[in-house]
């Protein structure tokens, strides 16, 4: 899908211009056309802000506090430096095409369902990648691309100028610049088990290691986690072996990559990739497409747990 870089602009200005930093639920179905049909661009006197000068250690602080109380992991969260993003941003500059891998499949939820944790903030990363002319794949299990599938349909409904990734599963080879988002590895004797220790390794497939590749996780079983000891971890058998070339470690995986996707943007990706597809809208119409809860294991607007104004209020910061 090709860009209207004059489109984009003029609705980054817009959302710059009109909307409030605590608006959640923004611009669905027809309301997106009525704002631009009554928005003439010459009217916008502010120019975009920069959003180059981030302070990359008071950002993982606040995610990386342990909040979710994972067993045996507070020591390991003190690991992830602000090195291991401005690496993931120097790698980047050398790749056009990008492969990103998410979803968890909860066995044991009502009903069994991809998790919250990890399809909206690797769709958010994915699209603002687009918006900056980068080609993205967006790899799913079998199990759970239906629901993926809903999801984007949903965004392209809302949004119809946004560009959206392209939904394959892992039967397509990966790109040689890979990021895996709450995505379970296996642990030493090639399980994938959930933080629970539910055998779940029939819905995950085995991954050839690309050229560079960058993993976010959360409790120590998820591809990348291999970097880390995690002496404590309990149950020890959860642990995944898989190591990625750069790694962070997050209260929730979302965290980590919201925060990719905050060091990466441009002001105009900034205004669409905070306001527009912000936590609450994503959340909300995967929940509404089938997602649910990794924790409660059920079909509700939350992530890993936490109660959710809590949680936007996280993601707000990120993003300030």
């Amino acid at each position: 899908m090709s860009i209207n870089n004059d489109l984009i602009n003029s609705i980054a200005k817009m959302i710059h211009e009109k909307i409030s930093q605590d608006s959640t639920l923004i611009f669905q179905n027809q309301n997106l056309k009525q704002h631009l049909e009554s928005f003439d661009k010459n009217d916008v006197k502010t120019e975009l802000p920069s959003y180059n000068n981030i302070d990359l250690a008071g950002k993982l602080q606040l995610i990386q506090q342990n909040r979710m109380n994972r067993p045996g992991l507070g020591d390991e969260f003190v690991n992830s430096t602000p090195q291991q993003i401005k690496e993931f941003q120097e790698q980047l500059n050398k790749y056009q095409q990008i492969s990103i891998v998410t979803g968890f499949y909860i066995l044991d939820g009502k009903p069994p369902a991809p998790e919250t944790d990890g399809p909206s903030a690797s769709i958010n990363l994915a699209i603002n990648l687009l918006l900056q002319g980068k080609s993205v794949d967006l790899v799913v299990e079998d199990c759970c691309f239906e629901i993926f599938s809903r999801i984007l349909d949903q965004i392209h409904k809302d949004f119809d100028f946004i560009p959206l990734p392209t939904l394959v599963t892992p039967v397509k080879p990966l790109q040689d610049f890979t990021i895996f988002i709450e995505k379970v590895g296996q642990n030493s004797i090639g399980q994938c088990l959930s933080m629970r220790a539910k055998d779940v390794t029939k819905f995950n497939s085995v991954f050839a290691k690309p050229e560079y590749s960058f993993g976010v996780g959360d409790g120590g079983n998820e591809i990348g986690c291999g970097k880390f000891k995690f002496e404590n971890i309990k149950p020890k058998e959860i642990k995944c072996v898989i190591e990625t070339d750069n790694t962070i470690l997050c209260d929730i995986s979302n965290f980590g990559g919201l925060l990719l996707s905050r060091t990466i943007s441009s002001p105009q990706s900034y205004q669409i990739c905070r306001y527009l597809l912000s936590e609450a809208y994503l959340v909300s119409i995967g929940v509404s497409c089938g997602l649910i809860d990794g924790v409660t294991g059920l079909q509700q607007i939350s992530v890993d747990g936490m109660e959710f104004q809590k949680y936007k209020d996280i993601c707000n910061q990120i993003w300030e």
